[in-house]
C-alpha cells in the first residue's frame, strides 16, 4: 500500500525504449502518464503507482498513485502538461538508454491481479527558441514612491507558441527585500 521506492514487497514492471522524439534545446514542460486497467476485484483499495528514471533505473522520481481502480478499465492520467515531477529535465533524459516507467499494483488482497492494457507517455515541450521572453514591468516603475496600496501590476512577455503564462509577484517593505 505504500506508493514510494524501494519497495520490495510490490510486484513492479519497469517499461522502456519508448523512442521519444524531441528537439535538442527543447525545455521540458510536463510529463503525463495514462495507464488504462484494472483489478480482478473492486473489494477494498487497488492502484497503480508509477515512478520516471531519467538515468536508466539508477534514480526515480517520487512516486504518483491512481485513484481507487476497480474491476472495470479505466484510464487514469497522472502528471500533467505542466508536471516535471519534481524535477528539471534536460532532453538526453528522454534517451531509450536513460528514461524508464516503473509501475507497481497497490493492492488491497495479495491474491489480487492486475490487468494492465495500456500505456502512455506524453512529454511536453517547448522547443528551442520558442521559450517565453523573461516578464519585464511596465507599471508601477521599480521603485516607484506614492503607490496605491492595492496596485494593478501590468507585465509584458511574449511566447512563441502561445502558451498559457502567469506571474509571480514578490513585494517587499524594504530596498533589501527581506
Amino acid at each position: 500500500s505504500n506508493c514510494a521506492l524501494p519497495n520490495t514487497s510490490s510486484d513492479q514492471h519497469d517499461f522502456s525504449t519508448f523512442n521519444f522524439s524531441i528537439p535538442a534545446g527543447s525545455t521540458i514542460t510536463g510529463i503525463s502518464v495514462a495507464i488504462e486497467g484494472h483489478y480482478d476485484s473492486s473489494s477494498g483499495t487497488n492502484t497503480f503507482c508509477s515512478f520516471l528514471s531519467y538515468n536508466n533505473g539508477t534514480n526515480w522520481t517520487s512516486g504518483k498513485n491512481t485513484p481507487d481502480v476497480n474491476n472495470t478499465d479505466v484510464t487514469n492520467t497522472l502528471g500533467s502538461v505542466s508536471d516535471t515531477w519534481g524535477r528539471t529535465w534536460a532532453v538526453s533524459d528522454f534517451s531509450n538508454s536513460n528514461f524508464k516507467l516503473r509501475i507497481m499494483p497497490l493492492v488491497a488482497n495479495t491474491t489480487r491481479d492486475a490487468f494492465l492494457d495500456q500505456v502512455t507517455v506524453t512529454v511536453s515541450y517547448n522547443p528551442p527558441n520558442q521559450v517565453p521572453t523573461a516578464p519585464t514591468q511596465n507599471s508601477p516603475a521599480n521603485g516607484a514612491t506614492g503607490v496605491s496600496a492595492s496596485p494593478t501590476f501590468t507585465m509584458t512577455t511574449t511566447d512563441p507558441d502561445s502558451d498559457k503564462l502567469g506571474f509571480k509577484v514578490t513585494i517587499y517593505s524594504n530596498s533589501g527585500c527581506t
